[in-house]
């Protein structure tokens, strides 16, 4: 019953969502977009969720959570689509809640997410810093507050 009421849910909210676009300015934006970038944008995207996918499937495996790729790389997918359209990136229950219809506990299917959040963060900072560093004359002071500021941020007891 809930799962039925769920579905009928979404579909409103997707039709709400779907009569407030302008489908014929969308056509004509596309229309007018360099070709090549919306290409390369997107095929970007898809191995960005592919590379994310296969991670998030080894901290599944980890956690003896067995999917294919491919299933992975779907839900990966249907939880970034979900977390596009709602607020508050509830894409990733969407998640869990698959792991947890194929009999995996909440706490293992959140546990799993919750780590690939975190390899995202730290990836961030990593690659931050690391970009800082390469323009070191423009972001001087700011490196030095970032690296400074790391252990306060990681090491706070509180």
């Amino acid at each position: 019953m809930v799962k039925k009421i769920s579905r009928l849910i979404g579909i409103v909210i997707i039709i709400l969502i779907l009569r407030k676009l302008d489908f014929s300015e969308i056509k004509e934006i596309i229309l007018k977009t360099n070709k090549y970038y919306l290409v390369l944008g997107l095929s970007l995207t898809l191995v960005g969720a592919f590379i994310k996918s296969v991670r998030w499937n080894y901290l599944k495996r980890i956690q003896s959570i067995n999917y294919s790729i491919k299933d992975s790389f779907i839900m990966y997918c249907v939880g970034i689509l979900i977390g596009i359209i709602t607020p508050g990136r509830l894409g990733e229950l969407a998640k869990i809640f698959y792991i947890k219809k194929d009999g995996y506990s909440y706490g293992k299917s959140a546990l799993s997410i919750v780590f690939d959040r975190i390899f995202d963060i730290v990836f961030l900072v990593v690659f931050s810093v690391l970009g800082m560093l390469f323009f070191i004359n423009f972001f001087e002071k700011g490196i030095i507050m970032v690296i400074v500021s790391i252990p306060f941020i990681f090491l706070n007891p509180s």
